[in-house]
C-alpha cells in the first residue's frame, strides 16, 4: 500500500478514509432531504393551470 509505503499506520489511513465517508454521506443526506422538503413547498404553491413540459427521446 501507498499508506505503508510513506510510513503511515494502515489503522490510521482506514480511520481518515472511514471519516470522509461519513462526512459525505452525511453532507448528501441533508442536501437529498432539504431538496425534497423544498420540492413539497413549491408544489403547493403551483397554480392549477400552469403547464408542464417533458422532453421525450426521439425513437
Amino acid at each position: 500500500l501507498l499508506a505503508m509505503e510513506n510510513g503511515y499506520p494502515i489503522e490510521f489511513v482506514l480511520n481518515q478514509i472511514g471519516k470522509t465517508l461519513n462526512r459525505f454521506y452525511e453532507k448528501q443526506n441533508i442536501t437529498s432531504s432539504s431538496t425534497s422538503t423544498n420540492l413539497n413547498k413549491n408544489a403547493d404553491k403551483v397554480p392549477k393551470n400552469e403547464q408542464l413540459f417533458i422532453d421525450l427521446p426521439f425513437v
